[in-house]
């Protein structure tokens, strides 16, 4: 069972977690049952996701979607399972290799999803090309662009998934904040900035956030959007080595000494 950190103002999904560090055991165990039972009662029969919003210390079913969705990356991090293999075998009529009572939870995964925006200007959309893309190593990243390519606002501007699993989530939130510094990606404004102030904030270091927490405090959207030395240092070799490639196209330039 996942949590997610979801901005009201984005109408969107930020982070995901798993396991929820809202639930007990007790009540990870209800709200599980309560998904089985509702794919039960539907006669579903392949991968699906479940939804509920958990308030003052009850669940409220909010729908069912027939597929998986882009949190699906942490669950499959801490039980092991690869759910889209899963997906495809059951579609093929395969049998499920694995009881409910095989699956073992092992450790925390955060996932922060990259996106293509402003937080500081009211999560307006960006777009451009990627004029240089590096992603840092020790994480998962499930990504959809590559560099060259350009980005527009006529689709979602979610650019990538950074994943990260360790053994705890003190230790899960630094992994993902570390690989946020790590983030290289000129050419359009990008959020790593924002990501890392809500792992940093203190209601996400204590897990009670809402959905509603990042309205509540504006300050979070705030501030700059750049994402540190290694984007500075990356912009200024960009910028050296278009202006070396524009001398070289010069001719002028390339004259024969003595002329």
């Amino acid at each position: 069972m996942s949590g997610s950190a979801r901005c009201n103002a984005a109408a969107r999904k930020i982070i995901e977690e798993a396991p929820s560090p809202a639930l007990s055991p007790e009540l990870r165990k209800r709200v599980c049952e309560t998904a089985v039972g509702i794919a039960r009662a539907a006669n579903y029969q392949n991968a699906g996701t479940v939804e509920f919003i958990f308030d003052a210390g009850e669940f409220y079913s909010l729908e069912m979607n027939t597929r998986l969705q882009v949190e699906h990356p942490v669950t499959e991090m801490i039980t092991g399972i690869d759910l889209v293999a899963e997906q495809v075998y059951a579609t093929a009529g395969r049998e499920l290799g694995f009881a409910q009572s095989d699956i073992v939870s092992n450790g925390h995964a955060i996932e922060v999803r990259l996106y293509a925006e402003a937080p500081e200007r009211g999560y307006v959309p960006t777009s451009g090309k990627v004029l240089l893309l590096e992603y840092p190593s020790g994480v998962r990243i499930d990504s959809g662009i590559t560099q060259g390519q350009p980005i527009t606002t006529a689709f979602d501007p979610m650019l990538a998934e950074i994943i990260a699993h360790s053994p705890t989530r003190t230790l899960a939130t630094a992994t993902a904040n570390h690989a946020l510094q790590g983030v290289i990606l000129l050419g359009c404004e990008t959020n790593p900035s924002f990501l890392a102030r809500i792992l940093a904030d203190e209601s996400f270091v204590r897990g009670q956030f809402h959905t509603g927490h990042l309205e509540e405090n504006p300050h979070i959207a705030g501030g700059n959007s750049a994402t540190g030395l290694p984007a500075f240092l990356a912009s200024a070799a960009l910028l050296t080595r278009q202006v070396r490639e524009s001398a070289d196209a010069v001719p002028a330039l390339h004259a024969s000494p003595g002329h």
